[in-house]
């Protein structure tokens, strides 16, 4: 344990030896007061605000974390800030984990109903400590059911299943884009000032290429005893922008970027 001493004023982190590889670790980012975001917010008298860019592959280099206020520079002069939507965040008293509230989950820009006696759509969760999106089971066998209807519209293939993904699709066929394989497109509704927004999830944060010859819907089945109905994943988070507003209580999003974006924001 080091501490960093600015106008003597003591910051208590923890470092890694920078020659040890293949290091796994924690950075705290919740809304409790020990955490990275909160310990240099009220240290030094910062905005309790932090930005969060996660890159989609180490291939294309590192994302970024900002705490504090922008502006944010993309490579090629972009201020992220630009990117942004704006919708609450909901404060939950039992967690201490971001949750937005969704109004509804279209496909293709067909609305996926879902039994209402049992499950409500809205609090959903942004977790990047599980990998892949965790859906109720009554969420998932919608979505899936919806996405998987609007695969076949499109002539692509289901292939047999792989775990721990329950939709999973034959490369054959499908077309390649900017933003991902050209795959149904996820759309979560929520509110903002202005009226409704729209959380894109393009093919590049909704599937995940499991073998050469396979695509598979990055969702996986959470159970019927699943406390948040929608819980979006790091696979579902990497190369969007998210701006995280404690001060308002308020999230920036951008949606998907494509792949790459995140490794290429710099502030400097």
């Amino acid at each position: 344990m080091v501490y960093a001493d600015t106008n003597s004023t003591r910051l208590d982190i923890s470092c890694l030896n920078s020659n040890t590889t293949n290091n796994n670790g924690i950075l705290g980012l919740g809304r409790t007061s020990n955490t990275l975001t909160n310990r240099l917010s009220s240290t030094f008298n910062i905005i309790p605000k932090f930005t969060l860019c996660l890159p989609s592959s180490n291939d294309y280099g590192f994302g970024d974390l900002f705490i504090g206020p922008g502006p944010y520079m993309f490579a090629g002069g972009v201020d992220g800030s630009s990117l942004l939507q704006f919708t609450g965040l909901v404060l939950s008293p039992t967690s201490n984990e971001y949750f937005v509230d969704v109004k509804s989950v279209k496909i293709d820009k067909r609305v996926v109903h879902f039994d209402s006696q049992t499950v409500i759509i809205g609090s959903t969760k942004l977790s990047t400590t599980v990998p892949y999106g965790i859906l109720h089971s009554s969420v998932y066998k919608a979505v899936v059911g919806a996405f998987v209807k609007s695969t076949a519209a499109r002539n692509i293939t289901r292939a047999a299943a792989v775990k721990p993904f329950g939709a999973c699709f034959s490369v054959e066929g499908v077309r390649w884009t900017k933003l991902g394989p050209r795959v149904p497109l996820i759309a979560l509704e929520l509110s903002g000032r202005m009226g409704k927004l729209s959380w894109n999830i393009n093919g590049a944060n909704s599937m995940v290429r499991v073998d050469k010859n396979t695509l598979c819907l990055g969702f996986v089945d959470g159970g019927v005893k699943a406390t948040t109905s929608i819980v979006l994943g790091g696979h579902q988070l990497k190369d969007n922008f998210l701006e995280f507003d404690l001060s308002r209580s308020v999230l920036g999003f951008s949606s998907s970027l494509q792949p790459g974006t995140c490794s290429n924001l710099r502030n400097f």
